[in-house]
């Protein structure tokens, strides 16, 4: 049995710019259609799907794009003192990994000896560097004071503190958060929620770069 499974990408439903595949909520015929979110859909299924004749599907990731992006944020704060350009070379040359990397400050361990499931408990921590810690342990399930401790590792890891409130004084000042590409969001409340403001400078610097390579594959390879 062949299924047609319909979406439809919207470029500005979410506020950090990202893509998001599915219904835009003020289409007027919302009641008669069912799209589905792509990116919901299990692998094992996706593994199933098949293009049309004369078409391929192309599979593309960045490698923790969003960790390095607010890195790189860090490369351009006086005081920094090269620590997170170092970071980032390591990083480039496959030297670390930054999942691996944070258990070893959780651990207490040298990198090489981290296991398969130190590296798992450490990897929401690593990408929620836009959240509290302890919002992130109770996600996923761990005490306050488990969590407490592993932010407290996350900073001798990273060092984003200064990045953080490098972004917040940004944003109070000008009013708006603006990625490396040019794309802003404003911000016109006192006082925005923090995770907001760090997951655009994060996430939308990440989206920013996903439709510039998109429409540089179009140059590229135009659709005919």
């Amino acid at each position: 049995m062949i299924v047609r499974i319909p979406t439809q990408y919207n470029q500005h439903r979410a506020d950090s710019g990202r893509l998001s595949s599915g219904l835009d909520p003020s289409d007027a015929d919302k009641k008669k259609q069912k799209v589905q979110q792509l990116q919901n859909v299990p692998r094992k299924i996706r593994d199933m799907f098949v293009p049309e004749p004369g078409f391929t599907f192309v599979g593309a990731d960045y490698d923790a794009i969003e960790w390095c992006t607010m890195v790189w944020y860090g490369t351009k704060l006086p005081g920094s003192l090269g620590f997170h350009l170092d970071l980032l070379k390591r990083f480039r040359n496959k030297e670390i990994d930054p999942h691996k990397f944070l258990a070893k400050f959780i651990y207490s361990c040298e990198e090489s000896q981290v296991t398969k499931r130190q590296r798992e408990v450490a990897k929401p921590y690593t990408y929620g560097y836009w959240e509290n810690p302890i919002s992130v342990g109770r996600r996923v399930g761990h005490l306050d004071t488990v969590a407490k401790q592993i932010g407290i590792a996350h900073e001798q890891a990273f060092r984003m503190k200064e990045i953080r409130a490098w972004m917040l004084e940004t944003v109070k000042k000008q009013k708006y958060a603006q990625t490396p590409l040019g794309y802003r969001r404003w911000f016109w409340e006192w006082k925005p929620k923090p995770e907001e403001v760090f997951a655009h400078f994060g996430s939308g610097a990440a989206a920013d770069l996903i439709k510039w390579m998109l429409l540089r594959l179009t140059e590229k390879y135009p659709y005919e």
